[in-house]
């Protein structure tokens, strides 16, 4: 009987740590969202400012050379967040599937054992 409550245990503690995996995974590309929802945005920013020809306060005082600087910097910065959270996203992607692989064994592991062996 301890065998089958040792199986149990593992495969609680294989699940819990294979959702612990896809929820850390889950987060990182909740960010990566957001942060290509952001740089869309300021792209779309950008665009309907290039549309947009009349000359106004912000263009005749320079401002808008400015408002475009930051955007750029702005997007630059963005694309480094997004690509160092691709990174991480790749290395959790690994670990999510080392722990998936485990859990699956450690369900199969129980399930056979609680299996009634007809002899």
């Amino acid at each position: 009987m301890t065998k089958a409550k040792d199986l149990a245990r593992l495969r609680a503690v294989m699940d819990m740590a294979r959702d612990a995996d896809l929820q850390k995974l889950s987060q990182v590309a909740e960010r990566i969202a957001r942060l290509r929802a952001e740089v869309d945005r300021l792209r779309a920013d950008q665009a309907q400012r290039a549309r947009d020809g009349a000359l106004d306060v912000a263009r005749f005082s320079g401002a808008d050379v400015a408002w475009l600087g930051w955007t750029e910097d702005r997007l630059r910065s963005l694309q480094s967040r997004i690509a160092a959270l691709e990174m991480e996203r790749i290395e959790l992607r690994r670990l999510a599937q080392r722990s998936t692989g485990r859990a699956d064994v450690a369900a199969r592991l129980a399930d056979e054992h609680d299996k009634p062996h007809g002899r």
